[in-house]
C-alpha cells in the first residue's frame, strides 16, 4: 500500500483514514475495518462532512438496527452538543413516505445537499480503490453518481444486474456493503456500489475519459 495520502498525494504527516469512518460503526461492529494512508490535513478537512453524512445516513434507521444505534448513541449526542447543527438540520426535515421491508411508513426524513454527499461518496470510492486496486490511478479520475433506492423494484433490479458481475464485501454487517470492479475490456474504467445501513445506496462509475468529466448528481 502506498505511503502517500490517497487524496492529495502528500507524504507529510501521514495518518490512517477509515473507509468508511470509524464513527459510522457501533462498538461491536468494528472488526476488520478498512484503513488507507491519509495526511492529517485531508483527514481533518472531512470531519464535518463525516458528521453530517453520518446523521443523514442514520436517519434511515428503520432499515437497520445498527443505523438506529448510531442515531440514538452518536447522532443525538452530536445534536445536543451543537445547537447550530441542530438548527440547520431542522430546516431540512420533512414528512416523507418511506418504503421499508415491512411496508410504507410516513416518517420524518432529512434532505441532504447533493454536493456534500457527492464529496463523501467520492472519498469512499477513492479509499476503496486505494485498498483493493492500488495500481489504479484515481488521482485524476472522474466519478459519475447515481443515488439509488434499494427498496425500489426498478433500482433493485439494476443494482442486482450490476453487482452480479462484481466482487462484493462488507464491513460491520449491515453498516456498509460494497461491490467493486474494473472493466475487463477497459481497465481504465470501473464501477463501485456503496450501500449504507441497507437504506442508502450509490451506484458509481469512474474513469478518465471525457464522459467522466460531466457532473452527475441524483437519479439519472
Amino acid at each position: 500500500m502506498p505511503a502517500n495520502c490517497y487524496l492529495c498525494g502528500s507524504s507529510q504527516n501521514i495518518t490512517r483514514d477509515h473507509i468508511p469512518p470509524e464513527g459510522f460503526f457501533p462498538p461491536d461492529s468494528k472488526q476488520n475495518l478498512i484503513t488507507v494512508p491519509c495526511c492529517r490535513k485531508c483527514n481533518d478537512s472531512y470531519k464535518l462532512d463525516d458528521q453530517a453524512t453520518r446523521l443523514w445516513l442514520a436517519s434511515c434507521r428503520l432499515c437497520s438496527d445498527q443505523a438506529k444505534w448510531i442515531w440514538e448513541n452518536k447522532v443525538q449526542a452530536t445534536l445536543a452538543s451543537s445547537p447550530k447543527l441542530k438548527a440547520n438540520i431542522q430546516k431540512h426535515i420533512k414528512v416523507t413516505p418511506i418504503q421499508t421491508p415491512s411496508g410504507v411508513h410516513q416518517k420524518w426524513t432529512i434532505s441532504f445537499p447533493q454536493d456534500r454527499w457527492k464529496r463523501f461518496a467520492i472519498r469512499i470510492c477513492k479509499g476503496l480503490l486505494t485498498h483493493f486496486h492500488p495500481d489504479y490511478d484515481h488521482s485524476n479520475a472522474g466519478f459519475l453518481m447515481r443515488l439509488c433506492d434499494p427498496f425500489s423494484e426498478t433500482d433493485n433490479k439494476l443494482l442486482k444486474e450490476v453487482t452480479d458481475a462484481m466482487t462484493g464485501d462488507s464491513r460491520g454487517g449491515t453498516v456498509f456493503r460494497f461491490w467493486h470492479g474494473l472493466n475487463v475490456d477497459n481497465p481504465d474504467e470501473g464501477v463501485i456500489v456503496l450501500l449504507f445501513y441497507q437504506g442508502v445506496c450509490w451506484l458509481v462509475s469512474f474513469g478518465h475519459g471525457e464522459r467522466y468529466r460531466q457532473p452527475s448528481l441524483g437519479h439519472g
